[in-house]
């Protein structure tokens, strides 16, 4: 980890009652686009990309009007 998130944390200080998750590296892991390791977030509607992970640019550009829902 570069940097200390919380001042507590289960995983860094090996407290097992405290979890032993590291969002830093879950999303460090989604941005490598490292599917079963990452933490990735979707709402219930239907996905403009359809089965598609794409970065966040490319969903506010179409939700903005300003890309369409088409595969890299």
């Amino acid at each position: 980890m570069a940097f200390d998130c919380l001042s507590h944390c289960g995983l860094r200080d090996g407290s097992a009652a405290m979890g032993q998750f590291c969002i830093d590296k879950q999303l460090g892991h989604a941005l490598s686009g490292e599917v079963d390791k990452g933490l990735f977030f979707r709402g219930a509607a239907s996905l403009p990309f359809g089965a598609e992970i794409r970065p966040v640019q490319d969903l506010m550009a179409y939700l903005l009007g300003n890309g369409a829902a088409t595969p890299a």
